[in-house]
């Protein structure tokens, strides 16, 4: 489960410039966008304001009640500062010493409470003006510069090429990606399983439809009436020449129980699968395997509706609490509904017909990084490409960044690779199999479903070998197709042609030049 560098929390910290990120203009044309896992400044500036208003602003006489509450706001700055500080790696002995803290696995999880406390924090915020018509103004200041600040939000894309989950596709993805379920690593699998089964029979059936038969080590000579095929509470009638020990394939969990003729039977755990063992005399049995409630999980449900009952008893018996006073203005709904709807006439008669501070439709490869204009067979064309940092030190890392948009629609799933590699032919970059890709980056959708005048971005992690030599080398993109996960081992090799973009002089540093 906490595998580095992917799912470890001290490689996944975010820097200060990415927690406070600036607002960008969105791109709607790039097919997907990767946008920066951050707290962001608007919101933080929002939080502060109001911060700021329930610390300094005193309260009026009307509602000098309201003063009472005024550590509930300063408890969600409070928050909003641990939470934000956590994603940061100055609190790595935090990390280190908490039990349990380290399988957040990502410390920027913890944007998901510092963005609520933000959101409530600005809330606070309108509480500044006096009067409630500068409330109201303040509200709408506050709701502009929100929506104005996340433009991008109002721009989603849409995934038509997913389709709905079946046990059958679950399975294909479990092969395909050697991942247990929807888990990372096999995580909720229960202990005694040391290695899984090599009997691929039960997979097998459930991808061709059938229902799979999980009663296996049956006897010559023995059948099964399968009364009920419930994995969790299967029921058969069984018919044996002689004992034998029947295997059911389910991993054991404290709760499974098993019953011969309505009574109670003992089962055991095989070594090494965790499947679940038990012995079934000679003769005509009813069969019973189910999953049971424990005595814990009963008390751990009982504790639970027991706490709801007690929270709608003390809402019921609680005395009603005075009011405040309410704002009022003659013109509220009014002004409410034309918030929204001036926001969305601004979008769509002022930003969206060209250019501006807010949204860049066209396409300019300048803006994108170095030009590059490259053809390849695959329908896709290449606009630009960067790489960073500049200079990278020897051995270290570095990202590259590519631009493609589509001719035409490709027929196949294209991805790319790229190789740093020397006059003499060897490749100094590690294979892509052994790097990771950067943090930051968002993957596109198959590139057989992008649209024909958009354009996608690939980005794309690499570490140098250590004791890289200084020279002159050069850096190749290829495209392969990623149906054949063999065509990236192959292409990745100095006797494979590739588009060459960069002119790479290494010295104590590295450094990028362009190349002809």
């Amino acid at each position: 489960l906490l595998v580095p560098p992917v799912f470890t929390y001290d490689t996944n910290f975010l820097t200060g410039a990415e927690l406070l990120a600036p607002p960008v203009a969105t791109q709607p044309r790039l097919i997907n966008p990767s946008p920066p896992k951050a707290l962001g400044a608007i919101a933080a500036g929002l939080a502060l304001l109001g911060a700021a208003t329930v610390t300094l602003r005193p309260a009026r006489a009307d509602t000098r009640r309201l003063s009472a509450g005024a550590a509930r706001p300063l408890f969600f700055f409070a928050t909003l500062l641990l939470y934000g500080a956590l994603t940061l790696p100055p609190t790595l002995p935090l990390w280190d010493a908490l039990p349990l803290l380290p399988f957040v696995q990502f410390p920027w999880r913890m944007l998901g409470v510092a963005t609520l406390c933000a959101a409530t924090l600005a809330g606070a915020a309108v509480r500044w003006p006096e009067r409630s018509n500068r409330a109201l103004l303040g509200a709408a200041i506050i709701a502009v510069v929100a929506a104005l600040g996340h433009l991008s939000w109002w721009y989603p894309r849409y995934c038509s090429e997913f389709a709905e989950a079946t046990i059958g596709t679950t399975l294909e993805y479990e092969y395909n990606t050697f991942t247990v379920g929807t888990s990372a690593k096999g995580e909720f699998l229960p202990k005694t399983v040391r290695y899984l089964p090599q009997d691929n029979s039960l997979a097998e059936a459930l991808q061709a439809g059938e229902t799979p038969k999980r009663l296996r080590g049956l006897p010559t000579g023995a059948t099964v009436d399968i009364l009920d095929p419930d994995p969790l509470d299967f029921r058969a009638t069984l018919r044996t020449p002689e004992t034998f020990s029947a295997t059911y394939q389910m991993f054991y969990y404290l709760g499974w129980r098993v019953s011969v003729d309505g009574q109670p039977h003992p089962l055991e755990v095989a070594a090494g699968t965790g499947l679940m063992n038990f012995d079934v005399p000679a003769g005509e049995h009813e069969l019973r395997v189910y999953f049971s409630v424990t005595p814990l999980r009963a008390l751990a449900s009982g504790i639970g509706v027991a706490a709801l009952l007690a929270t709608i008893i003390a809402l019921l018996a609680a005395p009603p609490r005075p009011a405040a006073r309410a704002w009022r203005h003659p013109h509220t709904p009014a002004l409410l509904l034309a918030l929204p709807l001036g926001l969305l006439a601004a979008k769509l008669l002022l930003i969206e017909p060209s250019d501006n501070a807010f949204q860049r439709t066209s396409v300019d490869a300048a803006s994108l990084g170095t030009p590059l204009a490259v053809s390849f067979d695959n329908s896709l064309d290449t606009l630009a490409y960067s790489i960073r940092p500049d200079p990278v030190p020897s051995g270290g890392t570095f990202e590259v960044v590519l631009y493609l948009t589509p001719r035409s629609t490709p027929r196949r799933d294209y991805r790319p690779l790229f190789r740093l590699q020397s006059a003499d032919n060897l490749i100094w970059n590690l294979n892509p199999h052994e790097t990771v890709p950067p943090r930051w980056h968002r993957e596109p959708p198959r590139t057989q479903y992008w649209p024909v005048g958009e354009y996608g971005q690939f980005a794309r992690q690499y570490k140098l070998l250590p004791g890289t030599p200084p020279g002159e080398y050069r850096l190749y993109a290829t495209m392969f197709d990623a149906f054949w996960p063999i065509d990236s081992q192959r292409m990745f090799s100095p006797l494979h042609p590739g588009v060459e973009i960069e002119l790479v002089q290494l010295s104590d540093m590295v450094r990028m030049e362009v190349s002809e």
